[in-house]
């Protein structure tokens, strides 16, 4: 009696694995290679079904332990309307399987994984398409929550946006988005996005940009969106409304905090563009807090209040001073700026700047003991007998001709 029971215990604890071998053996010798042909048979037949893309991969495997399919060297290449577009290539895609919903009979994905992507997208392409038209964000979010998909990761993905006329390149090396399918909405998570901006092939810049966002069917909200470069940085949060006519006329309201370490803005300019040597020399902090509001690109109303630590540009020196300025209807009005330069002291006041070619200003100056000689040696006039001081006030006028000539 005593040995059956050890035989049935036995026989009881070696049935599962028994079981698991023989399905693993089925999987492995016969369905799964039916599977994969099924699979490969049925992706012509999706490229001549549609007028899009064409998709074709090297390899193409499913792993039923862990619910996942795999597809590696796959290329995605655009036909037709879309043909202006390269071709987009990705070393590898996981789609997992969602196995608590297939318990009870509902297939779904937890998640589709993009690794190691990589384009090139030409400005020229997007001339040619139709970039300036409605987002038909209606449609998406009509079909959003019928899409068995919880989400799409990309990573360590490279994209590169040509500027052809400009000889620019911009390098955008993701090191992770996440888009998660929210049913009502898309949120966006983005971290570790690198941006490197060349011109003439020279050394150019870098920045950094951390991201939050989300999307519904009226606007995008931005959580928060952090830009780092050369040790400055910059902070948003807002939103943009009606987005489905952004392309059109943004409109919506961002607010604005950053600091700008000034003795890296020369060096980082002159990076993009050598051939320009009239950078001023630029040193100290600016801090600024603000709010932005847009109702297009030609109107645009913002309040911005300043800080300035140590800030000189050339011989004039700003020192330590708050500054608010606004911005209505695209003109900027800026209430004071004091300047400190070795020939004297001047204050600008009701400083008015239109923010449109050719950039015209006008402001109040008020002179206090200002050396004409120390004026002229500034700017190399060294042989102009001028040993006169002058305090007083005046009206000027006058446009700025980027990137810093004042005419």
């Amino acid at each position: 009696m005593e040995i059956f029971l050890k035989k049935k215990a036995s026989l009881f604890y070696f049935t599962p694995v028994l079981i698991f071998a023989v399905v693993a053996l089925i999987w492995k010798f016969i369905a799964h290679p039916l599977v994969v042909s099924w699979v490969k048979n049925q992706v012509p037949i999706l490229n001549s079904g549609q007028d899009f893309v064409h998709l074709k991969f090297k390899n193409l495997d499913f792993s039923l332990l862990k619910m996942q399919a795999q597809l590696d060297e796959v290329e995605v290449s655009f036909k037709n309307k879309l043909k202006q577009f390269e071709a987009i290539s990705v070393k590898k895609i996981k789609v997992q399987v969602n196995p608590f919903d297939l318990l009870i009979g509902k297939f779904s994905l937890n998640s589709i994984t993009v690794e190691k992507l990589s384009w090139t997208l030409k400005d020229s392409a997007l001339n040619s398409s139709d970039s300036k038209s409605i987002i038909p964000l209606d449609q998406v979010f009509k079909h959003l929550p019928n899409i068995p998909l919880d989400k799409v990761k990309f990573i360590e993905s490279d994209i590169y946006f040509l500027i052809q006329n400009k000889n620019a390149v911009i390098h955008s090396f993701i090191g992770s988005l996440t888009i998660e399918n929210a049913q009502s909405k898309l949120n966006f998570e983005v971290k570790n996005l690198i941006q490197k901006i060349k011109i003439d092939n020279e050394s150019g810049i870098e920045t950094e940009t951390q991201a939050r966002l989300s999307l519904d069917e009226k606007d995008l909200t931005i959580s928060t969106l952090i830009l780092r470069s050369m040790n400055s940085e910059i902070k948003l949060n807002g939103k943009l409304t009606s987005f489905k006519n952004f392309a059109i006329r943004p409109d919506g309201e961002l607010n604005i905090e950053a600091l700008l370490l000034c003795e890296n803005l020369r060096s980082g300019y002159l990076s993009l563009y050598p051939q320009k040597k009239r950078f001023p020399s630029v040193s100290g902090q600016v801090q600024a807090i603000g709010k932005v509001v847009f109702q297009g690109i030609h109107d645009i109303n913002a309040r911005v209040d300043l800080k300035t630590l140590n800030l000189t540009m050339d011989q004039f020196k700003f020192g330590n001073a708050q500054v608010k300025s606004q911005i209505r209807k695209n003109q900027v009005f800026i209430d004071q700026i004091k300047l400190e330069h070795p020939a004297g002291f001047a204050n600008l006041t009701e400083i008015e700047i239109e923010q449109k070619v050719p950039y015209q200003f006008k402001t109040k100056l008020n002179l206090q003991s200002v050396n004409l000689q120390k004026v002229f040696l500034s700017v190399g006039l060294n042989n102009l007998p001028a040993d006169l001081d002058i305090n007083g006030t005046a009206a000027c006028t006058g446009q700025l001709t980027p990137p810093f000539d004042i005419e």
